[in-house]
């Protein structure tokens, strides 16, 4: 019989998560922008241990699962859209149409990531989903939101670690903070659809878990270390690319796609 301590261990990894996340709200609260962004990525790392830990200890119980639902919300739904709507402001000329949108775009981002987490709760054990997410998965879609805003502030801004190169030559007219409230609506827009994202697993060829290995290894040492963004943007849009790819491919199509209004009536008595 497993001993009640090591349900214990998953668990904290997950509420560390929802505090990281709570620690770049306030951070971007007080502007700390050089923080606060690498702060809610940290809680996309935490969110791939926790699940991995309890199977490795062979802890995974329904209390974790719920827990890890709450703590999403938080890290992936609520600290994005702080972000957002702080630094938009902050970085872009007062005006009161554009602090509106971005406002109505967070809030909106909110209610999505609620409908994606309650979707993928009740779809995700169903048969032909243990290997496709439908719709953006949060952890993801978060990512898609904050190395933006982070590339943002570094070439638009200029802010960025000492210890950070700059890579490129950046023009301001190419992109600004204006721009990152009508992207949050198309990445929010994504949480909620029936986008199918193939999910990360052992595959029989080798050398594509060498691949994803190498990649995991380059975000889990550049993240902590606030380090090359523009390198963990490219491994985002990799797979947004692979990700469409699959989608439209024939193995895509085969994958039943549930719209939100039914898993808005799915029970566990479903097909």
């Amino acid at each position: 019989m497993k001993s009640s301590a090591l349900y214990a261990i998953p668990n904290a990894i997950t509420i560390s998560s929802l505090l990281l996340g709570m620690a770049g709200v306030l951070l971007a609260v007080e502007g700390r922008f050089d923080l606060a962004p690498w702060f809610m990525l940290g809680c996309v790392l935490l969110d791939r241990l926790d699940g991995m830990t309890a199977r490795k200890l062979k802890v995974s119980a329904l209390f974790g699962m719920e827990l890890d639902s709450l703590a999403d919300l938080v890290a992936f739904g609520v600290s994005p859209a702080v972000l957002m709507y702080t630094m938009v402001v902050h970085y872009t000329a007062p005006g009161t149409g554009l602090r509106l949108f971005t406002g109505a775009a967070s809030v909106l981002w909110v209610a999505a990531s609620a409908l994606r987490l309650a979707k993928y709760n009740v779809i995700a054990m169903g048969p032909g989903f243990e290997w496709v997410f439908q719709g953006t998965p949060m952890p993801f879609a978060a990512s898609m939101l904050i190395l933006p805003l982070i590339l943002l502030q570094k070439y638009a801004a200029g802010v960025a670690p000492g210890y950070d190169p700059f890579i490129f030559s950046w023009h301001p007219s190419l992109m600004s903070f204006e721009y990152i409230p009508v992207w949050a609506l198309v990445v929010a827009y994504l949480m909620v659809s029936g986008f199918k994202i193939p999910k990360m697993h052992k595959y029989s060829e080798s050398w594509k878990n060498v691949y994803v290995m190498m990649h995991l290894l380059a975000v889990y040492v550049l993240a902590p270390l606030r380090l090359l963004p523009e390198l963990l943007a490219f491994f985002v849009t990799e797979y947004v690319v692979i990700s469409l790819v699959f989608h439209f491919s024939e193995e895509g199509r085969k994958v039943k796609k549930i719209s939100m209004l039914e898993a808005m009536s799915y029970r566990k008595d479903n097909d």
